[in-house]
């Protein structure tokens, strides 16, 4: 006897007479307008100023356009690579800050066709939730923690399982090269995010069968030839010297000495999910998607529930937790998430039986509803952001009112952006400038350089702490008999840091005035006449 809920393949409608094909229909729609917002806030995004890291990822860009070196002419902790983007970016677009946030949608976007090919290719989804999803919690992180190198990194680590994934049926050795680049820029960009190489060479030992070890070493290959090309850029210059004492000896020394304790770290990492509140919504999908995954297929779950461990482990590695270093391991589990909605609504149109096909449009529904929930309560950040940048575009909201919107614990770009005015009015293109504190934007929005290497303080100020601060201090005054800075930007939250470099504060009081006061930054003035004029 046929069943009657079954009739050639098809699911007939259940007895409370929704369908399923309803719920698919709706989340279609659904879909279709959360992207369209997405789009719209996209170009609010590319609008929105530099926070403090972008200023100095900036600043760094622009020394190596103009021919010097990351660590050696331009100092700061991250990776080389992140200084490439930044000048590459300001070679062909010139000296803006639209420019890297568009490099950031692309960034987001690729992140999005890569999550869409894994979802298509597990569960065959029409509508695949991850990319929007995603893209949602990018949102929620505001100016400050967006245009990092973290989310690059989350980025290249979906494409690398991508191209793994279809290197695999193919096992082409170029390919597999191919999926180990990403993970060499990824180191590049910060070191810990080397551990991403590992997952990626065990799923190509466990999928490679007889070419197992070949394929290992060309993945190896990948992940090594962009290294190669940094360290032949920093030997041709003779300055590899610098690369190495900023990257491992000053990071691991100011590191093993801050070292948080496991209770603290375990509950930073959990911290940095606040900000996404609304993906414990998402749960019951994760865990769908992690079991569907190993049931499907063993070596892929290897590999992405690999990469998400190896993503919580460089979270919990590092000394300092901001929001923007969760987005590696945000992106895995937005992906996992995505995969268990995709296999839920897959599984609507293929049921077995009466019994089950009543279970899994159940199923479905409740996946719809879920995904539903979690796409409306992820836009409305963003909803907010269109809405205020829509009031400037009719005149409800000045463009300056608008602007000292853009605020982070004791940063604010309105201050930043009028001191770089003052700056620009009562300065020549050429003059030096010298921001103490943690502003490097100013050197950038300015066009004003730096007299020395140390574009802002925390090297010359950690103490005991760093072993290079007596060089370090010795080299940052030559440098500014060298190069006299015709004004000295301190903003007042920095003036204590002062105390503790005595010759600093001598150097100042015999050739400097305070010449005025923007907000919270104090301006000195070089007086003419003095020894060093």
């Amino acid at each position: 006897m046929r069943n009657p809920c079954v009739s050639r393949g098809r699911q007939s409608p259940p007895s409370n007479g929704i369908s399923p094909a309803g719920s698919s229909r709706f989340f279609g729609w659904l879909w279709i307008f959360v992207a369209g917002c997405l789009v719209v806030w996209g170009l609010v995004y590319v609008g929105w100023p530099f926070g403090r890291d972008q200023g100095t990822f900036a600043w760094v860009g622009d020394v190596v356009l103009r021919g010097g070196l990351p660590y050696r002419d331009a100092w700061d902790v991250k990776g080389p690579a992140v200084y490439v983007v930044y000048a590459v970016t300001q070679w062909i677009a010139g000296r803006h800050q639209w420019a890297i946030r568009l490099v950031d949608l692309l960034s987001l976007a690729a992140s999005g066709v890569a999550m869409w090919r894994l979802e298509r290719w597990h569960t065959g989804a029409r509508w695949p939730l991850s990319p929007l999803l995603f893209a949602l919690c990018y949102a929620h992180l505001g100016f400050w923690h967006t245009a990092q190198p973290d989310g690059w990194a989350a980025t290249l680590v979906l494409l690398s399982i991508w191209w793994l994934v279809a290197a695999q049926g193919q096992r082409r050795m170029l390919q597999v090269f191919a999926a180990g680049v990403p993970l060499g820029l990824a180191f590049l960009l910060k070191s810990p995010f080397g551990v991403f190489v590992v997952p990626a060479v065990v799923y190509t030992i466990v999928t490679g069968k007889e070419r197992r070890f070949g394929l290992a070493l060309s993945l190896g290959a990948g992940f090594a030839a962009p290294v190669v090309l940094i360290l032949a850029w920093f030997a041709a210059a003779g300055a590899v010297s610098s690369l190495l004492e900023n990257q491992v000896v000053f990071d691991l020394w100011v590191h093993a000495l801050n070292r948080p304790s496991v209770s603290e770290r375990a509950l930073a990492v959990l911290s940095r999910f606040s900000a996404y509140w609304f993906l414990l919504v998402a749960l019951p999908l994760f865990a769908l998607g992690c079991a569907r995954l190993w049931q499907r297929s063993g070596a892929l779950a290897i590999l992405v529930l690999g990469q998400l461990g190896a993503a919580l482990f460089v979270l919990a590695l590092q000394g300092k937790f901001y929001y923007y270093q969760a987005l590696p391991l945000l992106a895995l589990t937005v992906l996992l998430s995505g995969l268990g909605f995709s296999s839920a609504m897959a599984a609507a149109r293929h049921p077995l039986g009466s019994i089950q096909a009543a279970k899994v449009s159940m199923l479905e529904r409740h996946s719809a509803a879920v995904a539903s929930i979690l796409l409306l309560l992820g836009l409305i950040v963003p909803a907010r952001q269109i809405v205020a940048r829509a009031g400037v575009t009719l005149g409800k909201v000045t463009a300056e009112q608008y602007m000292s919107t853009f605020e982070n614990a004791n940063f604010s770009y309105r201050s930043n952006f009028l001191v770089v005015q003052y700056l620009r009015s009562h300065t020549r293109e050429g003059d030096a400038v010298l921001v103490w504190g943690s502003e490097p934007l100013v050197y950038y929005l300015s066009g004003r350089p730096s007299p020395t290497r140390f574009g802002f303080n925390y090297p010359l100020t950690l103490g005991a702490r760093n072993p290079f601060e007596r060089a370090y201090r010795a080299e940052f005054l030559e440098a500014l008999r060298r190069k006299i800075p015709v004004y000295i930007v301190v903003p007042e939250r920095d003036e204590g840091s002062l105390t503790g470099f005595p010759d600093l504060v001598q150097f100042i009081e015999r050739n400097y005035r305070r010449d005025t006061v923007i907000e919270s930054f104090v301006l000195w003035r070089v007086v003419r006449g003095s020894p060093l004029h």
